[in-house]
């Protein structure tokens, strides 16, 4: 699959949930408390791409600028296979991968979607136990024995 054809293939994904192309690599679906950051990161080695996707807090103090962001987590078994499909020199055909990576992201965004507001962040981090930054467990008042 060529890098076009991947990130059209990503990019009709995300659509429908809300997600707006910013730049070449990345999208994003901004809400009032939640924003949603997707960004294709391209392997200085490969024709690898790495799939970030993270949770900004919006109303946080602009003096933590760059310390508003938290991860999202998928499941493991699911993200050794979007890091498999994300390899575009493996020698998968363009049908499996654009149904694999349907099938991944759609499973993993569906629940993203419900992440909007300060207090669905901070239960779902809770709930997950994500590693969290110390500034957004005190921000979220999240107890530090968490993530």
């Amino acid at each position: 699959m060529d890098i076009k054809t991947f990130k059209n293939v990503i990019n009709d994904i995300l659509v429908p949930y809300g997600y707006k192309k910013k730049g070449t690599n990345s999208w994003i679906r901004k809400g009032d408390e939640i924003s949603m950051k997707v960004y294709l990161q391209k392997s200085s080695f490969s024709c690898r791409y790495y799939f970030h996707c993270y949770y900004v807090i919006n109303n946080m103090p602009k003096e933590l600028k760059g310390k508003n962001e938290t991860w999202s987590n998928m499941n493991y078994s699911d993200y050794k296979l979007l890091f498999n499909m994300c390899d575009l020199e493996n020698e998968i055909s363009d049908e499996e991968r654009t149904k694999a990576l349907q099938d991944i992201l759609n499973k993993d965004f569906s629940r993203h979607k419900y992440i909007e507001t300060e207090k669905d962040l901070k239960e779902m981090l809770i709930k997950r136990n994500l590693p969290i930054l110390i500034v957004i467990k005190k921000y979220l008042g999240i107890d530090m024995s968490v993530g």
